[in-house]
């Protein structure tokens, strides 16, 4: 994200926004949520 951007301030500032405001979400099960959409995330 800082590359696209260019302004590695503002992208750290917009970072810090938005992961101390969101919410943890606690899913239980015990298979993962990228086996169970089949998704080819590394």
């Amino acid at each position: 994200m800082h590359t696209n951007l260019n302004e590695p301030t503002l992208v750290d500032a917009i970072l810090d926004r938005v992961v101390h405001s969101s919410n943890k979400i606690e899913r239980k099960g015990t298979r993962s949520m990228r086996d169970d959409i089949g998704a080819d995330v590394p």
